[in-house]
This record gives C-alpha cells, sequence and structure tokens, in this order.
C-alpha cells in the first residue's frame, strides 16, 4: 500500500493524507470495484477519493461497516 504523502498532488489539506490507514484502504478497493478499473494504482484511487471528498468517503465508509445492534 502506497502511502498518500508520497503523491505530490496531494496538498497539506488534504483529507486523504489524514484518513486512518484501514480506511483508505478500503476507499482504494471501494474506489477500484466502482471505476470497474481494478489496475488504478493507489495513487490514482487517492485522486479519485479526493476529488469525491470528504463527505462521499464518509457516506461510502458507513455503507461499507457492517453495525451491530450494540453499537
Amino acid at each position: 500500500m502506497a502511502d498518500p504523502k508520497s503523491n505530490p498532488l496531494l496538498i497539506a489539506g488534504s483529507f486523504v493524507l489524514n484518513l486512518d490507514p484501514t480506511d483508505l484502504q478500503r476507499l482504494r478497493i471501494i474506489t477500484r470495484r466502482a471505476s470497474g478499473q481494478q489496475l488504478l494504482t493507489d495513487y490514482e484511487c487517492d485522486m479519485v477519493i479526493e476529488e469525491l471528498g470528504p463527505d462521499v468517503a464518509l457516506q461510502t465508509l458507513r455503507k461499507q461497516v457492517r453495525v451491530s445492534r450494540f453499537h
């Protein structure tokens, strides 16, 4: 997994840089599936995720997390 900090197109205020590594990995997997392009690099996924924005990322992650009745 590539570190998003190595992506020169992500600026210091990028929310992708502040994502938990597990959440970022989940979003990359979802991005690849949704695009139908399994060969997207981490770099390309990060750019798509950044462009869609934090609201979409949060909604997407919430859909992926199973919520138990105790949660």
